[in-house]
């Protein structure tokens, strides 16, 4: 999910990463959610309510997650796209005014918003043009994690203490106001220069931007479901998410035909929307408890001293880590769940990749920016079929078959972290559109690595310690994207310029890194007697 920041993080996210709001909208995603639900979370409805007072379903909850999901995952799949189109045809025009101005098909008294028009968008198609764009955006994603990183800890303790509701609709709000900004940029290009479209940014400062809130809503949906049902739940409210990757690009690409501002000004709308929804969402702390533990929880919660009565600041930062630093020593005592942690580099770094996917896209195989928009709709539909058809089907055999929860997660990550090997590197490699899609749509079936993934290590741990072992995954994947996106646009101007295969060079990249991750999985299981699965301080359920 993600506005500023590739909202598709809330990704979600990602999360990453990164949803109109249609009426038809809830009964779509009722149709994706209602079967798992109504089999596996019926007993939890009652179970978890009937000792205190009546609370929303997790049905309802996630039903309204998955729609508040898509609403923002369509204004960032309408908006990004033809906002790299504007930031291309501004640094275009620029070039070819001062290198060839016969190129130039608009004077620059009569050109109007975001130049476009200005010059043919084939020639936009080379490295001088396309590095600049590269690192316009490669930036934007370093700084928009900074807030990210500054305030995970934080704001990952005061979930566990004040809720996530506040947080969520803080965060949501923000988006609006920073994809206004860089229209506002865009539009006066002749006064603004396009760097100053940075200060979105300041923006992440409320909620902690894409990375933080992608890691709320795997909170919220860890509160309301146990770990048998976990994982599906997880890839359900994911294809929801990808919903809006295949709704949304191919009526992007039509309307930039016409003019990219319109489609920019449709994916404002849809975070406006997102607004209200996200208020519908209930706080979902201590959602488990009894009654009596939930009174109890509030009760000494209340004999806690407010923060604002504490004036020195480092009495505050101090108050925020101090229970980090307690589960840091948890997690270390158990080496996988440190190393699995990690493993989550390289799924923020594949998010950073994406927004690159339709810079490589467009300039190697030349093609308009909408024509690549298209393109890329095919690996939202075939993940779509994978998550409600092919995967679920896999998940609930493997259920039949007596492997545990952890184990099937384990065994899925580990098969999924090897079709995005192979598809990766086919996509760096791929001399033309057509092996590009087949390429594609093989890294397109190992897209729930990261959902088994967080599913595996959240049973790893204690109940009360997974929101803050979602911070420091939150941490993790912040530093991923802030090296990961001046890195891979680094990598594609460095390509543009070698030229030829050398174009893929951030894929090529990236797949040595998921070889990397591959190998660890592999022996997570077998390497030692504490970390095997079989051993009976895991495989205990």
């Amino acid at each position: 999910m993600t506005a500023g920041p590739s909202k598709d993080t809330i990704e979600v996210l990602e999360i990453e990463q990164h949803e109109p709001a249609s009426s038809k909208l809830p009964a779509v995603l009722e149709t994706e959610v209602t079967p798992l639900l109504a089999r596996d979370l019926g007993s939890l409805d009652g179970a978890s309510l009937d000792n205190g007072p009546r609370r929303m379903s997790p049905r309802a909850i996630l039903i309204i997650m998955g729609v508040l999901i898509l609403i923002v995952q369509c204004g960032d799949q309408f908006s990004q796209a033809p906002l790299t189109r504007i930031q291309e045809s501004i640094y275009c025009y620029q070039y070819w005014e001062k290198e060839d101005p016969t190129k130039i098909l608009v004077p620059r008294s009569a050109i109007g918003p975001g130049a476009l028009g200005g010059v043919e968008e084939r020639l936009c198609k080379i490295s001088e043009v396309q590095g600049k764009v590269a690192m316009l955006k490669g930036t934007q994603q370093f700084l928009d994690c900074v807030p990210s990183l500054i305030l995970s800890i934080p704001v990952g303790i005061l979930a566990d203490r004040w809720g996530r509701r506040p947080i969520i609709v803080l965060g949501i709000c923000s988006f609006p106001i920073q994809m206004v900004w860089q229209l506002v940029v865009c539009w006066f290009w002749q006064t603004f220069d396009l760097r100053v479209a940075w200060f979105s940014s300041l923006g992440n400062l409320a909620g902690g931007g894409s990375p933080v809130l992608s890691a709320l809503f795997f909170v919220i949906i860890s509160d309301v479901t146990t770990q048998e049902t976990r994982s599906a739940v997880y890839l359900r409210i994911f294809a929801a998410n990808l919903c809006a990757n295949l709704i949304c690009p191919p009526i992007a690409a039509w309307i930039m035909t016409f003019n990219p501002l319109i489609a920019i000004f449709l994916g404002i709308v849809c975070f406006a929307i997102g607004c209200p929804m996200c208020l519908l969402i209930p706080e979902t702390l201590g959602y488990q408890d009894s009654n009596s533990k939930a009174s109890e929880f509030q009760q000494s919660d209340e004999e806690r001293p407010p923060l604002a009565s504490k004036k020195d600041a480092r009495n505050f930062l101090q108050r925020c880590y101090e229970p980090l630093i307690e589960s840091t020593q948890y997690f270390l005592q158990d080496k996988r769940v440190i190393c699995l942690i990690f493993t989550f580099v390289p799924v923020m770094l594949t998010t950073t990749a994406v927004p690159l996917l339709l810079q490589y896209t467009s300039t190697r195989y030349s093609m308009s920016f909408s024509q690549a928009t298209l393109l890329l709709t095919v690996k939202a539909g075939v993940t779509i079929v994978m998550f409600l058809g092919m995967q679920s089907w896999i998940y609930k055999l493997l259920a039949k078959s007596g492997l545990s929860g952890r184990k099937r997660d384990l065994f899925l990550a580990r098969g999924s972290a090897c079709f995005m090997l192979l598809g990766i590197v086919a996509v760096g490699l791929s001399p033309n559109a057509i092996l590009f899609t087949i390429s594609l749509m093989i890294a397109t079936l190992g897209g729930g690595f990261p959902v088994y993934l967080r599913s595996f290590l959240t049973d790893l741990v204690k109940p009360n310690k997974v929101a803050e072992l979602y911070t420091v995954i939150g941490v993790v994947d912040t530093l991923a994207l802030m090296v990961g996106g001046p890195l891979f646009a680094w990598l594609f101007e460095r390509g543009l310029q070698l030229g030829g295969a050398f174009v893929g060079l951030p894929f090529l990249a990236l797949g040595l890194i998921y070889a990397a991750v591959l190998v660890f999985l592999l022996k997570i299981g077998h390497s030692s007697k504490e970390s095997t699965l079989e051993d009976s301080s895991i495989s205990d359920e």
